[in-house]
């Protein structure tokens, strides 16, 4: 007997996106704002949204592969890294500007870049990845606080340094 097959639909806005999220009850806090800013970024890299009312998938418009199963936390992550890159692009092309009004408009585009980044980081916090940091970042203030009483502070300076070498060496840091 065969799988039921479910229709796909496509999140073409950003109250689709809302309604996905209240339906399939993710914690995650989000406005239509944010939703449409999530939206613009994949379309922007050339990507969509779909969903079949459960699972959410993303769609590569440029290549004709099956849509990727992914998590809200990775929507969020790889856009974020989208951003990251479009600050640091733009910082670069600003350095090379060779006039004012070039270099201007180029800062315009980093200052809304850096806007959306604060969004983007709220919405991060709220990720898995991001609870994950903020947990390993209290675990860590937390034993140096008690090495620093115990050992002295080089000590625990030390071992905190060894602690954040290990966790990058490991994968565990972002």
């Amino acid at each position: 007997m065969m799988g039921k097959i479910t229709e796909m639909k496509t999140i073409e806005s950003p109250g689709q996106f809302l309604e996905w999220l209240n339906e399939n009850d993710l914690l995650l806090r989000i406005n239509r704002q944010e939703a449409k800013l999530l939206l613009g970024y994949l379309e922007g890299h050339g990507y969509r949204l779909d969903t079949d009312g459960t699972d959410l998938m993303l769609v590569d418009l440029q290549v004709q592969d099956e849509p990727e199963l992914i998590l809200i936390d990775d929507v969020i992550d790889r856009v974020m890294e989208w951003n990251y890159e479009m600050i640091s692009q733009t910082r670069e092309e600003m350095e090379k500007s060779d006039n004012d009004s070039d270099f201007l408009q180029k800062q315009k585009h980093c200052d809304i870049l850096r806007k959306d980044e604060k969004v983007l980081d709220r919405l991060f916090d709220q990720t898995y990845y991001g609870k994950e940091i903020k947990q390993l970042t209290e675990t860590l203030a937390m034993e140096f606080i008690g090495n620093m009483q115990k050992q002295g502070m080089d000590t625990a300076v030390k071992g905190l340094s060894g602690e954040i070498i290990g966790s990058e060496t490991e994968g565990r840091c972002r």
